[in-house]
């Protein structure tokens, strides 16, 4: 049996046993004056000494009661042999729970505060809860809701129409007008990833003292901010594209998974080097505003000797930056990660190699289709004005000779009906006047 004394602005526990609990003074809700009032609990029976108000086996709560209003409210959680209560103070303070030795201030009962209902539900109810308030959500738990992200989709949405009927209308001029829909689209991701992306590479190089082993809370969550703005660009970019080549939508895809597994090696783990691995795997995903800048200017017919000079450049910059990445990934799995027992590092040995080579073949691929389009953009330029001349005009001519075919096929059926028609009604009138003749003779 433990003697909880209530005090005018303190809880005071003082513990019958041999080894004594040190004191914990929590403020009260208001001050109760007069005598002090003990509190007595025993094996589900809690009793008000001064006005003898008794719950038994954890039904309902225990309220102190001065000038009609309540002040503190005790309720069972535990049931009637587990012996700790969850205190919630009327009109303001952090809930506590009161146990059989000790008042512990509760992680979640620390964000609770007094809600009407909770007078009203069972302990059984009120000790769900408090689980509810403690439940700890992972990065892979398929039922949180990640409103972040979502907002985040909904913000590059927002840009993405107000450069599209906007912003390049007024920085490309009349040149707007001539562009297809497809690639206008094409256009609007191009510029939200130069700018993503050159916003993302900036907060990496404020957190590479990461690489040098010097971890700071709020480096490890720039490197997540980090992810989680690469994964909604490539996501909406699938998205809001008309058309992406197989090689690209792969890499999109290899990126997202390959940050998602870093991301729950981390945190399950807790590996502070997959912090690190991350952060130079979405090196791989931020060095490329070279290439966005020379795919712009192809799309706006830039004069074709200027622009095999950046295509070239952003072949090579693009290469040697995404496979220093890769080297990085790959050093810091040799130094921190290859010797690591369990299955969870055996899975990530297999699934890391598997990205690491899906990226740098997609990346060679890349490099490669750049470099090919700087040599080949005078031939490029023909095709494609070729192409918009026979969009122009072949469908016209097209449209009109097949026109006046079927216009010549519908007369041509049409006469044929009308003399079918005609043969038709000329014959049956030979056959009425042969009847006829056959039938006089015969009268006659």
């Amino acid at each position: 049996m433990h003697d909880f004394r209530l005090q005018p602005d303190k809880f005071a526990i003082e513990a019958s046993e041999k080894s004594p609990v040190p004191q914990r003074h929590v403020p009260a809700a208001a001050t109760f004056g007069g005598a002090e009032t003990s509190f007595v609990a025993e094996g589900g029976v809690w009793e008000w000494v001064a006005d003898t108000m008794i719950a038994r086996n954890g039904v309902a709560c225990l309220q102190k009661r001065a000038r009609g209003e309540p002040l503190v409210s005790l309720v069972n959680l535990g049931g009637p042999r587990t012996g700790f209560i969850l205190v919630m103070p009327y009109g303001g303070g952090n809930p506590m729970i009161i146990g059989d030795d000790t008042v512990l201030q509760h992680e979640s009962c620390a964000s609770m505060s007094y809600a009407p209902i909770l007078s009203h539900l069972s302990p059984a109810s009120l000790g769900e809860v408090v689980k509810m308030a403690d439940q700890r959500m992972n990065v892979e738990t398929p039922y949180v809701f990640p409103i972040a992200f979502v907002t985040l989709l909904f913000i590059l949405y927002f840009i993405a129409n107000l450069l599209h009927n906007l912003l390049l209308p007024c920085m490309v001029g009349r040149k707007w007008r001539d562009i297809k829909a497809e690639h206008r689209r094409t256009l609007v991701v191009y510029v939200l990833q130069l700018v993503i992306t050159t916003l993302v590479v900036a907060m990496q190089l404020s957190v590479c003292s990461l690489i040098s082993l010097r971890f700071a809370l709020w480096k490890v969550n720039v490197v997540r901010a980090c992810a989680c703005l690469i994964a909604a660009l490539y996501l909406f970019e699938l998205i809001y594209r008309y058309r992406m080549t197989y090689p690209m939508i792969a890499h999109h895809l290899i990126t997202c998974f390959a940050m998602s597994l870093a991301l729950v090696m981390c945190e399950r783990l807790q590996d502070p080097s997959y912090v690190i691995t991350g952060l130079l795997w979405i090196f791989q995903a931020t060095t490329e505003q070279t290439t966005f800048v020379a795919l712009f200017m192809y799309r706006l017919k830039a004069p074709a000797r200027m622009l095999r000079t950046v295509f070239r450049i952003a072949a090579v910059q693009s290469i040697v930056f995404k496979f220093a990445s890769i080297a990085g990934t790959i050093w810091m799995w040799i130094k921190f990660q290859r010797r690591a027992d369990g299955q969870l590092y055996t899975a990530w040995d297999a699934l890391y190699w598997i990205c690491t080579a899906g990226l740098a073949v997609t990346q060679v691929w890349g490099a490669w289709v750049v470099w090919k389009m700087g040599d080949s953009l005078e031939q490029r330029y023909s095709q494609k004005s070729q192409q918009e001349d026979e969009l122009q005009f072949t469908p016209v001519l097209v449209a009109s000779n097949a026109a006046r075919m079927q216009q010549s096929r519908q007369s041509s059926t049409t006469a044929s009906v009308e003399s079918s028609r005609k043969t038709s009604r000329n014959v049956s009138c030979d056959l009425e006047k042969a009847a006829f003749e056959l039938e006089l003779t015969t009268r006659s």
